[in-house]
């Protein structure tokens, strides 16, 4: 062993100043790559990562991406019969944060594909969509890239109102929406869609839409047991003290198992400010399942300001973030260790409610004109009677045939130019 007096410097240099590391100098090392310097030259060159209590340098922060896990760091005493439980815990919530991934669509598909019982349990699944009149479509289309039909999602900032939430259908789901905040055009609205085979009530008790959260909750009510979901949006320009205080009266109004909030905080979890939401949410029992970064804004850090939160852990399999999205939010995702009712299930794609094909769109525009030239006196029976003509149309041409039409008509499949032959 080396003793002082044999030598009086590390044979390494600061890559701070470029000075020798004398043995009696402080120093600071990267808790990545291990990069020594002094204690003085780390104020240029390091900076501190208080997610889990270390210093990282400058190349290993910006190449290494972050991580949220307050428990990675705490230690435990294994003898200390008395804190057992609470550092079992610890240990698993450190370990439910740590298994969180991003996942583009190939890496999804084949992650589906090893985990044949991921396939059939139920999912979860929420965005901030930043308006649905310009990005519903796009949304839609984003999520068929992953070959998979989440069981709930989530959505914030529709900016819809539920009168019109049927303008804004998924196939195979049922939709709710909250009120939107009066006289706002944009930045406002929650809603979920839930797949046809499960059924729902929506909690009102639990809802609210005020200018500092807006929150909607359902309870579904034909699985194993009932599962509570809800989806909560915290307008930035509001009281995030009091959107916390409202959350908190809200989380309390729901059991204390099997609740799963999805949700738009606007509080980064990356940043020490965040203690408020935590607290709230940790003492409730409420633990987050997402420790990257879900918001990636041009000009700004990535952070971690949307997640998942759940007082029944024992039901997670995983959790994770979907490396593509339709506006600055990330897509989050869970999955269940739970079944899925199998009421409904088969029937609900067989046959769409209509189909809007170009031969019947076709077919019901001569049937129209047809209608429109009967019509000859203008009054309000004449026009309750052309609106209930149009409406015998639109069933007659877009409603898809019974498998027993189909069997009286044997050619259906011919088209008109060959029919006419």
């Amino acid at each position: 062993m080396m003793s002082l007096g044999d030598q009086s410097s590390i044979k390494n240099r600061c890559e701070g100043c470029n000075k020798f590391l004398l043995l009696h100098n402080k120093v600071m090392s990267c808790g990545i790559c291990n990069r020594i310097v002094h204690a003085e030259c780390a104020k240029y060159s390091f900076e501190y990562n208080h997610l889990d209590d270390s210093w990282h340098c400058w190349e290993c922060a910006d190449s290494n991406a972050k991580r949220y896990n307050p428990f990675s760091s705490l230690k435990h005493d294994q003898f200390d019969p008395t804190l057992m439980h609470e550092s079992e815990d610890i240990i698993e919530i450190s370990r439910i944060l740590d298994s969180c991934q991003s996942l583009d669509s190939g890496e999804f598909k084949k992650y589906l594909k090893s985990n044949s019982v991921v396939k059939h349990s139920p999912s979860a699944l929420f965005n901030n969509i930043d308006g649905n009149q310009s990005n519903f479509d796009y949304f839609v289309a984003d999520l068929a890239q992953y070959s998979h039909s989440f069981s709930f999602i989530g959505l914030s900032e529709t900016n819809t109102d539920p009168c019109n939430k049927d303008l804004f259908s998924i196939p195979g789901y049922n939709s709710t929406y909250n009120e939107k905040f009066p006289n706002k055009a944009k930045g406002t609205g929650t809603a979920l869609y839930m797949q046809d085979c499960f059924t729902y009530k929506v909690l009102e008790n639990v809802c609210q839409c005020s200018e500092n959260l807006e929150c909607l909750f359902v309870e579904i009510t034909n699985m194993n047991s009932p599962l509570f979901i809800g989806v909560v949006y915290r307008p930035p320009n509001g009281s995030k003290t009091v959107a916390i205080a409202e959350l908190n009266k809200k989380i309390q109004q729901l059991p204390s198992k099997r609740v799963i909030i999805l949700g738009d905080f606007n509080d980064d979890l990356f940043k020490q400010d965040s203690h408020e939401l935590e607290t709230t949410m940790y003492s409730n029992n409420m633990i987050p399942l997402i420790s990257l970064a879900t918001h990636f804004k041009p000009g700004c850090n990535p952070s971690l300001i949307d997640n998942i939160f759940t007082n029944s852990t024992e039901n997670l399999i995983t959790a994770g973030v979907l490396a593509s999205g339709v506006s600055h939010h990330h897509p989050i995702f869970c999955f269940l260790d739970d079944t899925i009712p199998n009421e409904k299930q088969k029937s609900s794609y067989e046959i769409p409610k209509y189909d809007y094909s170009e031969t019947n769109i076709d077919k019901f525009y001569k049937d129209t004109e047809e209608v429109s030239h009967k019509t000859h006196v203008y009054c309000l029976q004449s026009f309750e009677k052309f609106i209930e003509e149009i409406k015998e149309n639109i069933d007659k041409n877009f409603l898809p045939m019974t498998k027993s039409s189909r069997n009286q008509k044997e050619t259906y499949f011919l088209t008109p130019g060959l029919h006419q032959e």
